[in-house]
């Protein structure tokens, strides 16, 4: 009678000790793909970065184009820009890229190529209004 209880907790033990293995194989299959989706994802961000519009201009003047192209609705946020640029060819430079992009953008505003307002809590750039 013993032994058949033992037994039985034998059996429900290896039970239990299979699903979780299976179970182990379906997480470490996911975490396969996602590496192979992320190395897909870098082979093409290579591919976009390497053509575009802004592959080939410094950032000051890629970003002057880009508040010509998309800042003449009521504006456009510094995050916006960077996103723009770096989606139609601008290849960031070094880590501080979000940084450069808004001194840039407060570069331009000073030599007065562009403006800046502040609507809503958010900097907006936008094309030089016409005096």
């Amino acid at each position: 009678m013993k032994n058949d209880r033992f037994d039985i907790l034998r059996a429900t033990y290896r039970e239990s000790i299979n699903a979780k293995h299976d179970e182990i194989r379906q997480l470490q299959a996911k975490l396969n793909l996602l590496d192979e989706l992320e190395a897909d994802s870098l082979k093409l961000s290579g591919a976009q970065v390497s053509t575009g519009k802004y592959a080939k201009l410094k950032l000051t003047k890629a970003l002057f184009d880009a508040v010509q192209t998309i800042g003449g609705n009521g504006g456009v946020t510094a995050t916006e820009l960077r996103k723009y640029i770096t989606a139609n060819g601008y290849k960031p430079l070094g880590k501080n890229f979000d940084v450069a992009a808004v001194l840039a953008l407060n570069r331009l505003k000073d030599h007065e190529k562009i403006s800046s307002e502040k609507i809503g809590g958010k900097r907006l750039y936008m094309v030089k209004k016409q005096t």
